[in-house]
């Protein structure tokens, strides 16, 4: 907390940096300012934690983060930002009604580690790159937002793209801005709702609903699964496979 340290909001901070690690295994809260660094914020107590985030979608940095308990849970509250690394290793995790904004920015951010969240937000800074680790699963169970007019990273930046060969499985609603987010990862959309994929809607930047195909043409590239069996997958090009 910059607040109650008297460096004052205003100020600007340059984040946690080293090679070391700070571990909690206590509650974590964090205010809305700049704590983003080449430090590692490992999680790791025996007991109930609470991670209290105070960012907003276009302010707050915290540096790398570990999430490695061996027993107790986890909450999430608040919304969480960072454009550092976030990994998870083992324990319960309870998403809440939190947010988690993953920013891409000049240096690769990786996510590694199967785990659930709710909202999720992607964005890009500076022609960064997210990277969704070789084997790890990041659930959404909530609504997913790949968006860069949120994230601060401004709609007239260079993005290279969502990267790695894991997987976002979307349960939830989908919108994507008008942005580029090709890459090699996958998104899947798995939803159970009833009505199953067509009640998860891809909405366009004026809050229209969109089809598959449109939306499938603004990711470029990337890998669109369509977990519906009776629903046909679409190619790259945005055609009926």
């Amino acid at each position: 907390s910059n607040s109650t340290t008297g460096g004052g909001v205003g100020y600007t901070t340059t984040g946690i940096s080293g090679t070391g690690t700070i571990a909690a295994q206590g509650n974590v809260t964090v205010d809305g300012n700049n704590y983003s660094g080449t430090a590692t914020l490992l999680i790791n107590g025996t007991g109930n934690q609470t991670f209290t985030g105070s960012a907003t979608q276009t302010s707050g940095y915290i540096p790398n983060v570990t999430i490695n308990k061996p027993s107790g849970t986890l909450t999430l509250a608040g919304t969480i930002r960072t454009y550092r690394n976030w990994t998870y290793t083992a324990g319960t995790v309870d998403a809440g009604t939190s947010t988690v904004v993953f920013l891409g920015y000049s240096s690769a951010a990786a996510i590694t580690g199967s785990h659930t969240l709710n909202n999720v937000t992607v964005g890009y800074y500076d022609g960064g790159v997210m990277t969704i680790a070789s084997g790890t699963t990041l659930t959404v169970a909530g609504t997913l937002a790949l968006s860069n007019s949120t994230t601060g990273g401004g709609v007239g930046y260079t993005t290279t793209g969502i990267s790695g060969t894991g997987t976002i499985a979307a349960q939830g609603n989908v919108t994507v801005d008008g942005n580029n987010y090709s890459g090699t990862a996958t998104l899947l959309i798995n939803g159970t709702g009833d009505g199953g994929a067509d009640l998860q809607r891809f909405r366009d930047a004026d809050g229209r609903r969109a089809s598959r195909r449109e939306h499938q043409q603004g990711l470029g590239d990337a890998d669109l699964s369509w977990d519906d069996p009776d629903q046909p997958k679409l190619d790259p090009h945005g055609r009926d496979g």
